[in-house]
């Protein structure tokens, strides 16, 4: 295995580190580990080369955009 990737944040907006931009994050969890920094480690550790997915689009964060699904869009 040359290379790992760990998705970080996909569209249903959670973050796997401690973000100060939103608080749909591990830091107002349950478990609060920075799972990103851990898997970085982990992976520095074995000589696999860390990659990560983030998803831009948030279904959290819609900014103001409506899709057909919404109530009030029909």
């Amino acid at each position: 295995m040359k290379y790992a990737v760990l998705t970080t944040k996909h569209v249903a907006g959670h973050c796997l580190w401690p973000s100060k931009v939103t608080d749909y994050t591990v830091a107002h969890s349950g478990n609060t580990t920075d799972v990103v920094e851990r898997y970085v480690k982990a992976c520095e550790k074995r000589g696999v080369k860390a990659s990560v997915y983030y998803c831009a689009w948030d279904n959290r964060n819609r900014f103001g955009s409506r899709t057909p699904s919404d109530p009030t869009a029909r």
